[in-house]
């Protein structure tokens, strides 16, 4: 069962009950964000932490400030780990057509892999035809592109854990 926190009384000293964006930047240095992250998303965040919070001194304002960079970094690593299933998705498929094509060897199945995503439409059809004969599904294909490049999904889910 979880406790009451009981509120701190409202004084003078500290009426002011968050910073602003603004304010923040200006104590805390520059957002830590990536290039192509979104600044408005990440004050977002800010904003509804700080609103949820309440903080009420400049004590409380910096635990708001780690927890929204920590809740930043551990969506940041999160995306990461779907963009990197994303990108290993051609050398999963490649890895799976391999033995299905017979004596064409790797190359064809690379070829066959790479047009299939990007959504060749006789691509398409040749590896679902493929993978249904095989009994096997798109889960087939993340399991293997998650298997060839697993020694990265541990080490980014060691950094997810590691907060």
């Amino acid at each position: 069962m979880r406790k009451s926190v009981p509120k701190v009384p409202v004084t003078d000293q500290n009426a002011k009950s968050s910073l602003t964006n603004a304010e923040a930047a200006r104590f805390f240095g520059p957002t830590p964000l990536f290039f192509g992250e979104d600044q408005a998303q990440y004050e977002a965040i800010r904003d509804q932490i700080s609103a949820a919070v309440g903080p009420l001194d400049f004590l409380e304002e910096i635990w708001v400030n780690d927890v929204v960079d920590l809740v930043w970094e551990t969506l940041r690593l999160r995306r990461l780990k779907a963009a990197l299933l994303q990108v290993a998705m051609p050398e999963g498929l490649a890895e799976i057509l391999k033995p299905m094509l017979g004596g064409f060897g790797f190359s064809e199945a690379e070829d066959l892999a790479q047009s299939w995503c990007a959504r060749e439409k006789a691509a398409v059809n040749k590896v679902n035809g493929l993978l249904a004969k095989a009994g096997l599904t798109i889960e087939a294909v993340k399991a293997q592109a998650l298997v060839m490049k697993l020694d990265k999904f541990e080490r980014i889910d060691h950094l997810l854990t590691s907060r």
